[in-house]
């Protein structure tokens, strides 16, 4: 529970901070050559802070050895993820990659793990 708490305190403090000083990051780094997309980056610091909290999870599942669920939920995942990027691309254009990679993470990938790392701690299986 630690480890998940810090990733996403950390991922919310770095991606605040990002999107706070976003505008100056991408005249710097861009200079004013490229207009930037904003609500992609904003939906790529959404997903980044799942990704922490994701992989916070995984990594304790992994450690538990209860690899093939993650393995079976990660296929679910990509099959389902490149059918809505495919759809989503075509109807609202670029920002439909994240969307449809963060709608099939968020409900495949992300609940059913944080659900399967509390029903193991619940069996009293891990000290």
């Amino acid at each position: 529970m630690k480890s998940i708490i810090a990733a996403l305190t950390v991922s919310v403090i770095l991606s605040g901070l990002i999107i706070l000083f976003l505008p100056s990051i991408f005249h710097l780094w861009l200079n004013d050559k490229v207009h930037p997309i904003y609500s992609l980056a904003y939906l790529l610091v959404l997903w980044k802070i799942f990704e922490a909290v994701g992989l916070t999870v995984s990594c304790f599942l992994n450690g538990m050895n209860l690899i093939k669920s993650q393995a079976i939920i990660a296929v679910g995942t990509a099959i389902v993820a490149l059918v809505m990027k495919i759809i989503l691309v075509k109807t609202i254009g670029l920002n439909g990659v994240l969307i449809g990679t963060l709608i099939p993470f968020a409900l495949i990938t992300f609940l059913p793990t944080l659900l399967i790392a509390k029903n193991f701690l619940k069996k009293g299986r891990f000290q």
